[in-house]
C-alpha cells in the first residue's frame, strides 16, 4: 500500500513539474508576442516627434540593409548603397530571435572608420539605442558587426537603420 502511494505521489510530482515548465514557457512566448504586437521597432523611416526611450529623437531613420544570423557566433557586413546619403547615427533592429552584439566598426566612404563598443542583447522586435557617429555627418560604405545568436532554433534578422 505504501509503495503504491509513493508511486502515485512521485507521478503527481513529475506531472506538476512538467506542467509548471510548460506554463512558464508559454508565458514567455505570450510576452514576446505581446511585445511584437505593440512596437516592432520599425517606424518605416519616420521619426515620431519625440524621444521614445530608444534615443530616436526627431531624426529621420532610413533602412540601410539586412543580414540574417546563421551561425552561433558570427561576424558580418552590411554594405550601404552610395546614394543613401550621410548619417549622424545608426541603429540595429532585430526580428526573429535574440542577438547579442559585441562590437561594430563603421567604414565611411572617405576612408575613415569608427569602432563602436556596442555591447547589447537585443530581443526580437526590439532595437539598440541610437548610436551616435562622432564628427560631422558622413556617408557610410559598410557596417561590420560581431554578434552571437541567443537561441539555436532561431534565425534572427538584423536590420540596419541610419539617422539623417
Amino acid at each position: 500500500m505504501i509503495k503504491r502511494q509513493r508511486y502515485w505521489l512521485g507521478l503527481l510530482l513529475v506531472t506538476l513539474i512538467t506542467t509548471a515548465g510548460a506554463v512558464h514557457a508559454q508565458g514567455d512566448y505570450r510576452r514576446d508576442q505581446h511585445d511584437n504586437g505593440h512596437d516592432n521597432g520599425h517606424d518605416n523611416g519616420h521619426g515620431n516627434g519625440h524621444d521614445n526611450g530608444h534615443g530616436d529623437r526627431d531624426w529621420h531613420w532610413v533602412f540601410l540593409g539586412q543580414r540574417h544570423v546563421d551561425g552561433r557566433a558570427d561576424q558580418d557586413n552590411i554594405e550601404v548603397k552610395p546614394d543613401e546619403g550621410s548619417f549622424r547615427a545608426i541603429q540595429f533592429r532585430v526580428d526573429g530571435g535574440l542577438v547579442k552584439f559585441s562590437k561594430v566598426i563603421v567604414h565611411f566612404r572617405d576612408g575613415s572608420r569608427e569602432e563602436l563598443d556596442v555591447r547589447a542583447d537585443v530581443r526580437s522586435g526590439q532595437r539598440t539605442r541610437a548610436i551616435d557617429l562622432p564628427g560631422k555627418r558622413r556617408m557610410i560604405q559598410r557596417v561590420e558587426m560581431w554578434y552571437a545568436r541567443g537561441n539555436w532554433h532561431s534565425r534572427p534578422a538584423i536590420n540596419l537603420f541610419g539617422a539623417k
